[in-house]
């Protein structure tokens, strides 16, 4: 039975592009753009706490707060303009003391406007989280009957090339998902052992904040249990000896479990360990019935939203998912409008007053539908990148208080992993900067020594311009490092991106692409070493094959 959950229809090769699209124009709202002068400082209790899951990757703890086809005709990307048509904040000075101190004082319409635009962009994530949970209890229901709150729901096929919705579908790892309420009751995680697989299970809170995740890179691929619980929570006194605890500020919980499949002959074995994976809730009859679901998708229902019902969907989430405590001086300016925990009176503001209010916050989701939109297009890259990859954001899952991005990361790739643990490049043009055609014929070539290096595995992917997987005869969507691919004399490793079958010796590299039209790739990292976190290590340019030489293959030496 297929389920696609909300995140897997978001274009998660093309957030950086979209992240440097919105770089240097969108200051974090912190005391870099001017909007929070003094910025409290940390309990020592939430200080620890930081520093603990930061550093140690044993110690799981609240996450830590750091930081259609394109025309055919022959064209090269154009480079744009940083400035032009950007969405940009209107914050450019502190706030006043009475704002910071939460007071509700009388201002200019355009200050009011500039507060609600910032207080639109912070609680983005928190009420799209909301809107992402509705949607995948819904499709969860219709695919098996399951109820996220309490089980995990296994999707267990590589996506349906023509029934996959969305953009990017990966055909590496299965996928199981679950959503945990533990304001009602904490939660028993279970993992077999799995010797030789990789995996990883991302725990994300209501916030779209990344927790340590739980690896076989920490794991050894043995068995694991942990115990998640809500932060300030004691354990159980039964559970204490054999559990692991994992406490989240939130009670909104998001468990992604990804389970690599290595062959298509290794489907089976993968779907066997996934369905292994076993939660548990403790207090099952606090779980009364199947949460309220959406049949509109989440960023588009947000668009749709206006001020009011914005901000009282935010404030009714913040009793049961309260802002961590660095996010105090914002929430000052938030509560300055009347827009606190359980209350939403800024509606009360005179009539100029809130129309600015509601201006600003309209501005603030139509920003964020606008990059949305622009994920599910064949864009022209900014730059070249590093060999024409771009590469992941690499503070991505831990935002600090930048939260422009952290709301552009939830509207365009809602979910995202750390780099550390998936480390993601996209390429859509070869070294001369043109666009990869289906009806050329290029090579990719590593250097020996120079494959991806990784402590799980990697994957190569190729995309049409829809960004779909591409239907071809021998169903290769993916070269990984679980194939086994053909070594050059010496000892390079060449991919063969065409439309035709290379000669039967090279047979095995090959990566088929489109007849007609552009094309992309995005290589996956899983578990990366620290030299490709660091760029000591860089993927190889793709290189075109002269039209000569098409029935040649002995791949041209990289530039």
């Amino acid at each position: 039975m297929r389920f696609s959950p909300y995140r897997m229809w978001l274009a998660q090769g093309f957030v950086a592009v979209a992240l440097l699209l919105f770089a240097g124009v969108v200051p974090a709202m912190g005391s870099e753009s001017g909007v929070t002068p003094d910025t409290p400082q940390k309990s020592a209790q939430s200080d620890e706490l930081s520093e603990k899951a930061q550093n140690d990757p044993q110690a799981k703890g609240v996450a830590p707060d750091s930081p259609e086809e394109s025309p055919k005709e022959e064209r090269k990307p154009r480079k744009k303009d940083r400035t032009a048509s950007r969405a940009e904040p209107q914050a450019k000075r502190g706030a006043s003391p009475q704002e910071a101190q939460g007071t509700p004082v009388m201002a200019k319409p355009e200050r009011i406007k500039e507060i609600a635009y910032n207080a639109g962009l912070y609680a983005y994530p928190l009420v799209l989280a909301d809107a992402v949970r509705r949607a995948d209890i819904r499709a969860a229901h219709q695919a098996g009957g399951v109820d996220l709150s309490r089980q995990f729901f296994h999707s267990d096929v590589i996506p349906d090339l023509k029934r996959a919705p969305g953009i990017l579908p990966r055909a590496d790892s299965l996928y199981s998902l679950a959503w945990l309420e533990l304001k009602k009751t904490p939660y028993l995680l279970e993992i077999p052992a799995m010797p030789g697989r990789h995996y990883f299970i991302q725990i994300l809170d209501a916030w779209t904040r990344n927790l340590p995740a739980i690896s076989a890179r920490d794991a050894g691929g043995k068995s694991g249990k942990y115990i998640v619980l809500m932060q300030g929570e004691e354990i159980p006194a039964n559970y204490a000896a054999d559990y692991t605890p994992i406490f989240c500020s939130t009670s909104l919980c998001m468990l992604l479990a990804r389970i690599q499949v290595k062959t298509p002959e290794d489907m089976d074995a993968a779907r066997k360990a996934q369905q292994n994976l076993r939660l548990t809730p403790l207090f099952s009859d606090k779980l009364t019935g199947r949460a309220a679901h959406s049949d509109t998708a989440p960023v588009p229902q947000l668009a749709a939203l206006d001020a009011e019902k914005f901000f009282s969907r935010f404030t009714g989430l913040l009793t049961d998912n309260p802002a961590p405590h660095r996010d105090m001086a914002i929430m000052g300016h938030l509560k300055s409008l009347g827009i606190e925990a359980g209350n939403a009176a800024f509606f009360s503001l005179d009539a100029a007053m809130r129309k600015a209010a509601s201006d600003g916050c309209r501005k603030a989701l139509d920003d964020m539908a606008i990059y949305f939109n622009s994920m599910s297009t064949y864009n022209d890259p900014l730059d070249m990148g590093v060999n024409g990859w771009q590469m992941s954001v690499m503070d991505v899952g831990t935002y600090g208080e930048r939260y422009a991005m952290r709301a552009l990361l939830a509207a365009a790739d809602f979910g995202a992993a750390r780099p550390l643990d998936v480390l993601q490049a996209t390429l859509q043009v070869d070294a001369s900067g043109k666009f990869l055609d289906g009806e050329r014929n290029y090579v990719l070539r590593f250097e020996q020594g120079q494959l991806p290096p990784v402590e799980g595995f990697w994957s190569l992917t190729l995309y049409t311009a829809k960004q779909q997987l591409h239907d071809n005869a021998i169903q290769r969507h993916a070269l990984t490092s679980g194939n086994r691919l053909v070594r050059e004399q010496d000892g390079s490793t060449v991919v063969y991106l065409q439309h035709k079958a290379p000669d039967k010796k090279h047979e095995a590299n090959w990566l088929p692409t489109p007849a007609l039209g552009y094309f992309s790739l995005v290589l996956r990292l899983y578990a990366p070493q620290t030299r490709a976190l660091n760029a000591a290590w860089r993927p190889p340019q793709v290189v075109l094959v002269p039209e000569k030489r098409k029935t040649e293959w002995n791949a041209p030496a990289q530039k």
